[in-house]
């Protein structure tokens, strides 16, 4: 080596321009230096090299860089010879092996994901199931009036244990997709259906159901559309007092438009942008639970295109409102 730039003298820790340059490849590592080699032969011999191999370079301390290797044929002093650049790329290699390690990490998170989703949806949805059942049967054969009480705690724990378990696994579920396969839907006719499913559960508490509906709603949805409307309707249905009416309207818009009133007790303003994140709730209140519901609601509507969010019902309660683009 006849010449070396500062850069260079630099990496070896001497920027002196009196001293001489690095000898030969003695600044290209061990295990790279062979593939160098080759390539100056190439280059000498009027060959066509490949451009850009990535080398590394080893300091007089031990550190090491990674080099884009360039070359072209010159002549110095009637002697042919090699004009070398080395362009340093370790900031973008770094960046690169760290994008492949925390692919990696991401590629194990999303595979302990669905298999987390798995146990729950067999080995954690199973037991809940039998032990509801063998509880049925076992009121079914009469209990001291006594503890009567204490079984229908047990059978209401179970069933709130089921539904955590349930949103779980659909929570993950819909957390990876970023596209889906829609078809036209007639909003109206899905709430009108998904509404008629849940009148029993609501019946049991003395609430029912007022149900508007508009003409040619139509979206461009898939099935999970079918979960947000059970999700926003069963809300309204928990947190509803007795013996109110859950108000169901959907609008054709555009934008298509859902909206269910209830009579709970409402959402302070400060939190109702929180209560759709997840694990989120509220402080206070009779009714209580994992916060994932309206996480999922939030999530499909997003998936569509849409929006959602909530607002005070004028006399009390609340007003989810979704927001859907027309479609068909």
């Amino acid at each position: 080596m006849v010449y070396a730039n500062r850069w260079l003298r630099e990496f070896q820790a001497d920027s002196s321009s009196d001293d001489p340059p690095p000898a030969g490849l003695a600044v290209i590592h061990p295990d790279d230096r062979a593939l160098v080699a080759r390539l100056m032969q190439t280059c000498l011999a009027g060959e066509a090299a490949e451009p850009g191999r990535t080398v590394r370079l080893v300091k007089s301390d031990g550190g090491v860089r990674h080099v884009e290797l360039y070359g072209k044929k010159i002549d110095y002093c009637g002697r042919p010879a090699i004009q070398g650049t080395l362009v340093d790329v370790s900031s973008r290699f770094d960046a690169e092996r760290n994008l492949q390690e925390n692919a990696a990490r991401l590629g194990e998170s999303n595979h302990s994901r669905q298999l987390f989703g798995d146990i729950i949806s067999h080995d954690l949805m199973n037991p809940v199931w039998i032990a509801e059942n063998y509880l049925r049967l076992v009121m079914e054969g009469g209990v001291p009036e006594n503890l009567r009480p204490f079984y229908d705690g047990m059978r209401g724990a179970l069933a709130k244990a089921r539904g955590i378990l349930a949103d779980a696994r659909t929570y993950l579920k819909i957390q990876d997709l970023v596209a889906f396969s829609g078809e036209s839907v007639d909003l109206g006719r899905l709430v009108d259906a998904v509404a008629e499913s849940l009148r029993p559960l609501g019946e049991q508490k003395g609430q029912e159901f007022a149900v508007t509906l508009a003409e040619g709603a139509v979206i461009s949805a898939s099935s999970l559309v079918k979960e947000l409307v059970w999700q926003l309707l069963s809300n309204a249905i928990k947190f509803g007092p007795p013996n109110s009416t859950v108000e169901i309207a959907v609008s054709s818009g555009p934008p298509v438009r859902l909206e269910v009133r209830d009579r709970g007790p409402g959402v302070p303003e400060e939190a109702r942008e929180r209560i759709f994140e997840r694990f989120a709730g509220l402080e206070k209140g009779p009714v209580t639970g994992v916060g994932l519901g309206l996480a999922i609601v939030r999530r499909i509507a997003e998936l569509h295109g849409g929006r959602v969010r909530v607002e005070e019902n004028p006399g009390g309660g609340s007003v989810f409102i979704v927001e859907f683009p027309a479609g068909g």
